[in-house]
């Protein structure tokens, strides 16, 4: 084992989430054109554009790492029920 192993043993957990989170987005930046302009011009979209330009500088980076982790583990336990329905 190596050494970071033994100090983070739980890092799998975060990173599994993650990657599906950065995996989401990807697919769906290929796949914009596609998407219902309602969604990518909404009044969702439009307060998460206001609120990102109010964060502070600082926190955009650890404020849309979280944001893809948040998005990561909504995906995975939606494909879990998917798969447990199958």
């Amino acid at each position: 084992m190596t050494i970071l192993s033994q100090v983070l043993p739980g890092l799998r957990d975060l990173r599994a989430p993650l990657a599906a989170g950065v995996l989401w987005v990807l697919v769906a930046l290929v796949f914009s054109d596609l998407l219902p302009s309602e969604l990518l011009h909404g009044e969702l979209a439009q307060r998460v554009a206001a609120t990102a330009e109010n964060a502070p500088q600082a926190l955009a980076i650890p404020l849309g790492v979280l944001g893809l982790y948040l998005l990561g583990v909504v995906f995975t336990e939606i494909a879990g029920i998917v798969v447990g329905l199958i």
